[in-house]
């Protein structure tokens, strides 16, 4: 009997969902252990300090020298 890993039955399943509703499927809280979901501007600046960088946090964006 083949095996599949639960990553392969989850995107599946969500496949299938999507497809029979017609509807995006939308995935909340999956990133908390994510190391950049707890960046800030200021922690940014700390580790690029002065280099031109543009981001977006949430529905802000930022441009420019840090």
């Amino acid at each position: 009997m083949e095996q599949q890993s639960n990553d392969m039955l989850i995107r599946q399943y969500l496949m299938k969902i999507s497809e029979e509703n017609g509807d995006p499927v939308v995935l909340k809280n999956m990133i908390a252990n994510w190391p950049a979901a707890c960046w800030t501007p200021d922690n940014l600046q700390s580790v690029f300090g002065k280099e031109p960088l543009s981001f977006r946090i949430g529905n802000s964006c930022y441009s420019g020298m840090m």
